[in-house]
């Protein structure tokens, strides 16, 4: 096909040990795109989707974006879709890097796998040759000795994807990690733990195939306007990614500190920053597929306290969950903590909320010495952090209690521990504080897995984000204002949807970039010819679609509400909590915007008009 997609995902059962072929058609992908699209499509038709993350016939899908594979700048997300163990709702964890061009190269638009295997085994997925390989070998390596131990025995070339200890442990925060010491990690919301219940460590592919387009002459032409209009638009994110905004976000009041309680952390959020880090260390760029950005830090220390550190350095969110949140301003000691998170295969995020979490809890005396292992908690103790960190990943100590994050640790240590839980349906609140920035509580409402900052960005509009054929123009707002929240949010919602099932990497929202390029690029790789309402209006469709698989597994309006914690308690003396009755008119606006009840589900009317069929 030269279209940029095969028509074919690859569907392997673990427990029949069998793989066969699924084919979609032309309209599958005109309805649904790729990516995450595709992959809400395949769960929504499952007649009886089960509410148990772990049973074997719960799917784990790896699905490429339509583009992704091809040289369309920042084409290369992979999302992973499954229901999560965190959440019990739709999940999706994307990644950049190589393996889901991997995946399109060796001739597939995506990987189906399901049922569970008697003992410890990885996939070695070579074009059309598919093989279930014992790993019992493997079991109990970290993320990077499983990467290297898998090339060694496929091919070295290969694109490896795989679980650490945390994830055989099946903690729910556990991701999976992609292209070893790179860190590539397909985080939040527990697919790693799925993994782990299927009983499969790794995946290794390599395809030789290549991807045909529809034009390639135009679309090279298209590629090289992009680059030399909009690729200045990056600016120093180029260098330093996104732990460069660290010092500037703190001093606006969106990085959270001290388990999101009141305060200033300026000293300490310039100690952490990516400027601090670039001008310590010797650190070079690295960049995804089809990307000209190289926006990826890689570190290579090798005198730290901790002996070597090598791989992929900290972003924004871990800086901020492992630093800011803690309190710790100890910058090798978070160049440590995520190395031990990527290596156990732990999420950062929720890693970091659950432990600012634990020490808020140890200070009121909510727990002592007894439930801690000994452990004197203090805010900044990067050891007391690091040995968590530890324990979570084995599963061993108070570990146990931590390693499926805030909601179930604070489940188990006592009901004084439940307003200290900072969670939207079960998932960590990440590093973007909803009360300087209140769309990003509805945001947070209402994204499909929960608190999930890359759902919306719609902190970004606020800030001057400019996407002119959105409407967004460049113009700051005012951030504590609930005007245009609701109507931000649902643009956002759509067009990120669309990001993903694309397999576009959504800092690319940097180069201005809305449904008239995307447009572009769809009609030189498909020939499809599609105005920018209806493409939007397939990110409407597939957001939908979520929210009416989240509606089959139990979630319903009142799940769309923030912790007590930010209506009630301010951000700093300028920076007040979000009124209730606000976030409720704000809410049920969006509701509206989306032509939902008033109980939050997607009216008969919508479905019919976004072509969605109910399944009985």
């Amino acid at each position: 096909m030269n279209k940029g997609f095969f028509g074919r995902i690859l569907f392997i059962d673990l427990s029949r040990r069998k793989n066969r072929l699924i084919d979609l058609k032309d309209e599958d992908y005109k309805d649904y795109l790729g990516g995450s699209g595709i992959g809400a499509k395949l769960i929504y038709e499952i007649k009886k989707l089960s509410r148990d993350p772990f049973k074997p016939s719960n799917p784990l899908m790896l699905l490429p974006g339509l583009f992704t594979g091809t040289p369309v700048p920042g084409a290369n997300r992979t999302s992973i879709c499954t229901i999560s163990p965190q959440t019990g709702l739709w999940t999706e964890a994307t990644l950049g890097g190589y393996f889901g061009g991997e995946i399109k190269y060796a001739g597939y638009d995506g990987i189906f796998i399901t049922g569970r295997a008697e003992k410890p085994v990885y996939l070695w997925i070579e074009n059309d040759e598919v093989e279930i390989c014992p790993a019992e070998h493997i079991w109990g390596r970290d993320t990077i000795e499983a990467d290297e131990l898998i090339r060694q025995e496929t091919d070295d070339d290969a694109k490896v994807g795989c679980i650490g200890i945390a994830g055989e442990k099946m903690s729910k925060i556990a991701n999976i990690i992609f292209e070893g010491f790179l860190g590539r990690a397909a985080g939040r919301s527990g697919t790693g733990s799925v993994m782990g219940s299927k009983n499969l460590k790794g995946i290794a592919i390599k395809g030789t195939r290549g991807i045909k387009v529809y034009n390639s002459d135009a679309l090279r032409e298209d590629i090289l306007r992009f680059y030399s209009e909009r690729l200045e638009l990056f600016g120093e994110f180029k260098k330093y990614g996104t732990s460069g905004s660290v010092a500037n976000l703190e001093y606006i009041g969106d990085t959270p500190i001290k388990s999101f309680l009141p305060g200033e952390w300026r000293e300490g959020a310039n100690k952490i920053d990516g400027r601090a880090i670039h001008s310590a260390y010797d650190v070079r760029d690295q960049a995804c597929l089809s990307c000209p950005v190289y926006c990826t830090n890689l570190i290579d220390i090798k005198d730290s306290r901790y002996g070597s550190l090598s791989g992929h350095a900290p972003e924004y969110e871990t800086l901020a969950a492992l630093g800011a949140l803690c309190m710790n301003d100890d910058i090798e000691s978070i160049l440590y903590a995520n190395s031990l998170c990527n290596r156990y295969g732990l999420d950062t995020i929720s890693a970091g909320v659950t432990i600012a979490m634990l020490i808020e809890g140890y200070e009121k005396s909510f727990i002592t010495k007894r439930e801690t292992d000994g452990l004197e908690l203090r805010w900044g103790d990067p050891d007391i952090i690091l040995k968590l960190i530890h324990k979570m990943g084995k599963r061993e100590g108070m570990g146990r209690i931590l390693a499926d994050g805030v909601v179930d640790a604070a489940k188990r240590l006592g009901k004084k521990f439940h307003n200290l839980a900072v969670h939207v349906k079960g998932l960590e609140v990440p590093m973007h504080d909803p009360r300087p920035f209140i769309s990003m509580g509805l945001n947070y409402a209402v994204a499909p897995r929960g608190a999930d900052h890359m759902e919306g960005m719609s902190f970004s509009v606020d800030l001057g984000l400019s996407i002119p054929d959105i409407g967004f123009h460049g113009i700051p707002s005012d951030g504590l204002s609930t005007q245009n929240k609701a109507l931000n949010n649902f643009k956002m919602h759509n067009l990120l949807t669309l990001y993903n099932a694309l397999g576009i990497c959504k800092f690319f929202v940097r180069s201005r970039l809305g449904p008239t390029l995307l447009n572009t690029w769809l009609k030189d790789i498909t020939g499809w010819r599609f105005s920018n309402k209806r493409l939007l209006r397939l990110g409407e469709r597939i957001f939908n679609l979520k929210r009416m698989i989240n509606h089959r597994l139990g979630a319903r309006k009142r799940d769309d509400w923030l912790p007590i914690r930010f209506f009630k308690v301010p951000r700093r003396e300028n920076i007040p909590p979000i009124s209730p009755a606000d976030f409720k008119k704000m809410l049920d606006e969006y509701y509206q915007l989306r032509e939902w009840t008033r109980e939050g589900i997607p009216s008969k009317k919508k479905m019919k008009e976004l072509g969605i069929k109910p399944v009985h």
